[in-house]
């Protein structure tokens, strides 16, 4: 083989070498990149902060109309209450008890007692909607029957309970129910004030 060739040969051969190192590096760098899901590290989950509660104080004011057959108020009575929005999954509570223990004859100088008067129980009190207070509430008022003459007199007793939602600052009647033994109608109105920290 004549010198021509031999150098010819030594080029080319030069040429692959450096041809080869050039690709391999960049399938080196190309794979860099292309790590499989079990070599890349496992993603850290993001802090995601609780929502901020909206604790506040109220006052809850229910009041307790009797309405004739015209719709004029004929007897009205308030019991006010504190309640809070707490930061619990469940809300605040709150509980109203007025009346009186009355004792009811059944013998001779035996007697039971009869609880009378006015019940509230509130319970998951939250805000809801940016503007209105949502809660649980049950009432129970019970009274004489003064149109009843006899011995044992008849208790009036009304009950109600149920999810109702009232504007901040506003009010609203959550329970209507009209008399069985009159033509009067009784009403629960609830008012809702928020309380202002000074």
């Amino acid at each position: 083989m004549s010198e021509r060739y031999m150098r010819q040969a030594m080029r080319w051969m030069a040429m692959a070498a450096i041809l080869a190192t050039a690709v391999q590096g960049r399938g080196q760098s190309a794979g860099k990149g292309a790590e499989t899901p079990s070599q890349l590290a496992p993603a850290q989950p993001v802090a995601q902060s609780e929502p901020a509660q909206d604790e506040r104080g109220f006052q809850l004011t229910f009041t307790a109309r009797e309405l004739d057959e015209n719709g004029k108020v004929v007897n009205a009575r308030k019991y006010d209450t504190m309640t809070t929005t707490e930061s619990s999954k469940w809300g605040g509570t709150s509980n109203i008890r007025a009346g009186a223990r009355v004792p009811i004859s059944t013998g001779a100088n035996s007697f039971t007692y009869l609880d009378l008067g006015a019940n509230f129980d509130v319970s998951r009190v939250r805000i809801v909607k940016g503007n209105r207070l949502a809660m649980q509430v049950s009432a129970e008022i019970s009274s004489f029957d003064a149109t009843r003459t006899e011995a044992n007199p008849t208790i009036q007793q009304n009950r109600w309970g149920g999810d109702v939602e009232v504007p901040i600052g506003g009010r609203k009647v959550i329970f209507s129910s009209d008399d069985l033994s009159s033509k009067k109608t009784l009403q629960i109105e609830l008012a809702v004030t928020p309380v202002v920290e000074r």
